[in-house]
């Protein structure tokens, strides 16, 4: 048998085994069955995916982890090509050729050609052609890369539908926009830092804090001026500050720092932007109130000073810059809430603090979503598209206000955009 069926043979098994494990595992089984119950119509195949892949399990471990342990017997190949399987790449790829073995792929996520091998006859995809778009998930393996998963398949009308999906992984996941490319991890620090020059150059500070209902304009605005150089926004007008600190979660199974899931709160509330000078603009619910937790003499009058505490540390969207920033700020004072509420007992400094609840941020670069999307091309394609298509109903619309967000999405003023 050649070398490549042979390669094939033994990733296509190996993942077989794989799904089954997760239904056979004492352990395994159960978790899966809690996390099928998030899902009002069962879990679809991406769903799966992510579970058999990507999740973290509660003892800490990946399926992957808790396969590898109990199967002792596995050869030395068996498990580097499961160790591959952990660094998979879930995407949405744009079919720029069928080959005889596999496809030419462009990834819309990380935008990266791929050369990619099939572990099933070709005769499977008989009515796939170029333009078609995969959801799916690749493993590289011996410097080729191998078709793992196939969640779904777009025609080539779906194209709007495909971008979003790569909009949404990007957001969901800003790594994915630079995960296997070099190349766009320099191109979003060279960013990050004609970013940060900009940002302080319009708000002449490196922090701003407002409500949540301004701040879409207020990024708006900021985002005229970095593609354009314009300011012509009232800044006072925008940067409107709380009548009250406090700290609360609307629902309970929304991430409290997914600013695109928070869009329809109703509730007042302060949001802080703060610029990373390394991982570019953050937008932090709340950053008002949890720097009013330490400014405040009286902390514990802060309603609900537990839980943003609890939150800033243990999320994974903010990022330790955040963290140090104000306890640069508050010295001491912050330490001794901080580790009060957390119910540390020991003697531990700042650097310890920051490694034990933000070590994914000193093992690699994590972007904010909202500073990925200034360099994401999937992005930017979506927002010119939306706005082709609305651009007649847009310009004749007697209901949009020239001052008023535009209809189209964009997060500039009606005036600045489609009614141009």
């Amino acid at each position: 048998m050649p070398v490549q069926e042979q390669t094939s043979d033994k990733i296509f098994k190996l993942n077989e085994d794989l799904s089954k494990f997760i239904y056979e595992d004492e352990q395994v089984s159960k978790e899966l069955n809690e996390y099928a119950k998030t899902f009002k119509n069962g879990l679809s195949r991406d769903s799966l995916a992510y579970f058999m892949f990507d999740k973290t399990l509660e003892n800490g471990q990946k399926v992957i982890d808790v396969y590898l342990k109990n199967n002792k017997d596995l050869t030395a190949e068996d498990k580097k090509v499961l160790k591959e399987f952990k660094n998979s790449i879930n995407s949405v790829f744009e079919i720029k050729k069928v080959l005889k073995d596999g496809f030419e792929m462009y990834n819309l996520v990380n935008e990266k050609d791929y050369t990619v091998k099939s572990l099933i006859k070709m005769v499977n995809y008989r009515g796939v052609v170029q333009g078609n778009y995969f959801t799916c998930r690749l493993i590289s393996y011996e410097k080729e890369y191998h078709l793992l998963v196939l969640n779904s398949i777009l025609r080539t009308t779906d194209k709007q539908q495909a971008y979003k999906i790569a909009v949404s992984m990007q957001v969901e996941n800003p790594e994915s926009l630079y995960k296997d490319n070099a190349k766009k991890l320099k191109q979003l620090e060279k960013m990050v830092k004609d970013l940060n020059a900009k940002f302080n150059e319009f708000f002449q500070k490196d922090e701003i804090i407002t409500i949540n209902q301004n701040i879409d304009e207020l990024l708006g605005a900021f985002n005229d001026f970095a593609e354009e150089g314009t300011k012509s926004e009232d800044l006072e007008n925008i940067i409107q500050l709380p009548e009250k600190y406090s700290y609360f979660k609307i629902q309970s199974d929304v991430d409290p720092f997914d600013m695109t899931a928070r869009r329809a709160d109703t509730e007042k509330y302060d949001v802080g932007i703060v610029f990373d000078p390394e991982l570019g603009i953050q937008v932090l619910p709340f950053y008002g109130t949890f720097r009013k937790i330490f400014e405040t003499k009286d902390y514990k009058s802060i309603t609900g000073y537990k839980d943003c505490i609890s939150d800033y540390f243990q999320n994974g969207k903010v990022s330790p810059f955040v963290i140090k920033k104000v306890y640069e700020e508050y010295g001491e004072k912050f330490l001794k809430i901080v580790l009060d509420v957390l119910e540390i007992k020991e003697k531990i400094t700042m650097e310890e603090l920051l490694h034990k609840y933000k070590e994914d941020f000193f093992a690699s670069k994590k972007f904010s979503s909202t500073t990925v999307l200034y360099a994401s091309e999937a992005f930017t394609s979506l927002m010119a598209s939306s706005m082709e298509m609305q651009l007649e109903m847009t310009k004749t619309s007697s209901g949009t206000g020239r001052n008023e967000p535009c209809p189209c999405g964009s997060g500039k003023k009606f005036k600045k955009c489609c009614a141009r």
